[in-house]
Parts: C-alpha cells; structure tokens; sequence
C-alpha cells in the first residue's frame, strides 16, 4: 500500500482482506477526497479523521471501533458477517445524525442494535433490527423511523411488554414492503411472561405489504390481522416456518395477488386454507404460481373445502413430508417434487390422474412406493423424471415407453429388478 503515499485524491478504497493498518489508515487521513470505503478484515484499525467518508462497508469484523461515530457525514454502513462480541456497537451510535442506511446482513451473532437506534431520525433502511431485553434496545425504538424496504426483526422471545410491541407503530411504516418476524424460541433473559401470541397482534404492519415471513412463532392461533384479507391483501410472497404450535394458516386463498407461499414445519395444520368458499365464485389462489410444503405430516387437502376452482394459474409445486395428501385437480402444474410422501402408491395414482400437463417430476424417499401407476403414461407432456431413493418400488410400468417426450431419466439409490 505504498502507493498510498502518492495518491490524494483517492475517492473509494476497497480492501479485500489485506488489512488496512494504522500507519495507512494514517496516510489515507490526510484524503479529503476519500467517500467510500471497504474493508474485508477482522482487524482494522481505528477510523480515525476520516470525516469525509459517506459510505463504509466492513466484512467480519468482530466489534465496531468507536472510531466509527466520528464520521459524522456517514449516510451509508453495511455490515456483513460481523459481530463476536455482545457489545458489538459503540455506545455513541446516535451521533451519526446524517446515517441514512444501516444494513446488516448475515450477522447472526450480534445480539442488539444500537443504543437508543430511534435518535437516528433520518435512518430509512434498517433491514436487520435485533430486538434487545433493555428498553433502550427494544421494539419502541422503531416507532418514529420512516422505514422502507424491508424490516427484518430477530428476537422476538426478547420482547418485555405488550407495550413496546405496539410502540413499534408498524402499521404506520407504509413504505415497507417486506416484513420478517423471527423468535429463538427461549424465553427472553428477564424472564417476561409477555404471551407471543400478543406480541404478535401488536406488530400489524401496513396493508401496502407485498412479502412476510415468519420463522420460529410458538403460538397457538395467529393475530386477528393475520386472518384479515384486508390488511394482507397486496402480499405476493408468503413464508411460515418452524411455527409448531399453530393450528391454522392465514386465509391464503383468498389473497388476489399472492404468487408464492412456503409452509414448512407446521405438524398441527391440516390445510393451506381453512376458510369456507361456499356461494364465493372466484377462485381460490387466483395469481399463485409457486407452492412449497414441507414436514406439514398432517396435512391432508389444499383447502378445507375443495368444491371451489383453485390455482389456474400454479405451475411448480413442492410436497415434502406429508402423510396423506388428496391430490386435487392441478391442470396447470408444470414441475412437481415430491419427497417422503406416507400414502406414495394413492398420492400417485393423483398425480398422474390430476397433473396432466407435468414436465417435470421427482419423486424421492417414498419408502413404501412399490409400483408407478400404469396410467404414467398419461402424463404424455412429461420431459424429466428422477426418482431417487424409493428403495421398494422394483420395476417401471410397461406404458413407460410412451412417454415420447421423455428427454432425461434419472434413477438412484434404487434396484430394478
């Protein structure tokens, strides 16, 4: 880095694990021009008289020097596989009037924001907020940030009152557009008896929402606000993850715009949508296009009521860990991944008699699968056909060979007799 020495006017500096040392952090100070800057390394030294800088981006750092809040024209930090230690922020954060953007990602171990984040009035993207057991670093401080984007909020078995959920003011944040709520699942370090399940009601967000995910909830029911169509009614993505306890989902059917939905982990559920369309005409899931279930062992239909038209206009569809599924009418599915299905023999005779226009199937772990339908010809648009670790099923039916489309077959784990 000696050429540091002869250039000034330098305006971005990218390090890439070389490790920008005192001496040329020094030789960069004297850099009036210098507006960005980049540094991939767990030791770095203090940023000291770079007062111009606008934007910095550091990778693997384990704590942030307190360096950093003398840079008071910063508008831009990313942090990307931070953190180590539980102090991971300086305590004078809020002296960074001008910071704009605060984006953190994969940084699963630092354990709170900084100290009073509300201070920071003009922060518009916050996309990670780690909710901490102190109110100084809890949900309230989200409440006059005009946030946009998307808010991803982790911890929340740290919430120590109903109070400060609904102090968050989500409902309020109308450029937000992705929402993620994350629990651990342990009860937060001062031992709150606060239900999740009002936690939950508390953080309504806008009715503007296009994405939610949701990962780890324990609750029993979800919030009135997740069963409004109302307040989800512009949702195009949808995930629910590992909530274990729920016993129902949201009126998913009945959102015009939803084009992808990701269940996994959810043994009480029994349905995607559990909501009566008797005297409705529209259909239901009118725009989906991407299904994924999984580990859901309990479930047994798409909806509770099948007599209604459903999914015109879904096309890839992923069942993993299921026990019984009736196979509904699904014309238009294209690719179908099926895996660890209880009932395989019933569930294929489905497929077969119901996902007419397949291109593309897999089939794998089906454990008491012993023969394919001799209708499997039927699929007569069929182009690719894995089947993976179906360790009873001995031999293929001899309509087989029909499949004139068929372009690629892969068997594995599997011994045909």
């Amino acid at each position: 880095m000696t050429a540091f020495k002869k250039v000034e006017s330098f305006r971005t500096v990218l390090d890439f694990g070389i490790g920008l040392h005192r001496a040329n952090i020094g030789l960069l100070s004297s850099n009036h021009c210098l507006r960005a800057l980049y540094i991939r390394s767990s030791l770095f030294s203090p940023l000291n008289n770079l007062s111009h800088l606008r934007y910095v981006s550091l990778a693997m750092c384990s704590v942030l020097h307190n360096s950093i809040c003398g840079l008071q024209k910063l508008q831009i930090l990313k942090l990307e596989y931070c953190g180590g230690f539980h102090n991971f922020f300086p305590e004078n954060m809020t002296q960074l009037q001008d910071l704009r953007h605060l984006v953190i990602n994969k940084c699963p171990s630092i354990a709170e924001m900084p100290r009073n984040i509300g201070k920071l009035r003009h922060l518009r993207t916050l996309k990670t907020f780690v909710v901490g057991s102190k109110l100084e670093y809890g949900l309230a401080e989200l409440h006059g940030l005009s946030l946009v984007g998307k808010l991803h909020i982790r911890g929340l078995e740290n919430v120590s009152n109903e109070w400060e959920a609904k102090e968050a003011n989500l409902k309020s944040k109308k450029e937000l557009n992705r929402l993620y709520l994350s629990c651990g699942g342990s009860a937060n370090s001062q031992g709150s008896n606060v239900s999740v399940e009002r936690v939950l009601e508390d953080l309504e967000p806008p009715s503007t929402l296009k994405s939610f995910e949701m990962q780890g909830y324990q609750g029993r029911k979800l919030s009135s606000w997740m069963r409004s169509v109302v307040v989800l009614k512009d949702l195009v993505e949808v995930i629910l993850l590992d909530c274990n306890n729920c016993e129902e989902l949201p009126p998913l059917g009945k959102l015009p715009h939803l084009k992808k939905i990701e269940v996994r982990g959810m043994k009480n559920v029994k349905w995607i949508d559990g909501e009566s369309y008797e005297g409705v005409e529209e259909k239901a899931f009118p725009s989906l296009e991407k299904l994924s279930v999984k580990n859901l062992p309990n479930m047994e239909r798409l909806l509770r009521d099948e007599g209604v038209e459903m999914v015109p206009r879904l096309s890839q569809l992923r069942i993993d860990g299921v026990l019984n599924f009736e196979v509904p009418h699904l014309p238009c599915v294209e690719e179908l991944d099926a895996r660890r299905i209880k009932a395989a023999t019933c569930f294929m005779e489905g497929v077969v008699e119901n996902m007419t226009c397949l291109k593309s199937l897999l089939i794998a772990f089906m454990k008491d699968l012993k023969v394919l339908p001799d209708k499997l010809s039927s699929l007569s648009a069929l182009q690719k056909l894995e089947i993976l670790g179906c360790e009873e099923l001995r031999s293929l039916p001899s309509s087989f060979q029909r499949l004139t489309n068929l372009s690629k077959l892969s068997i594995f784990s599997i011994v045909l007799g």
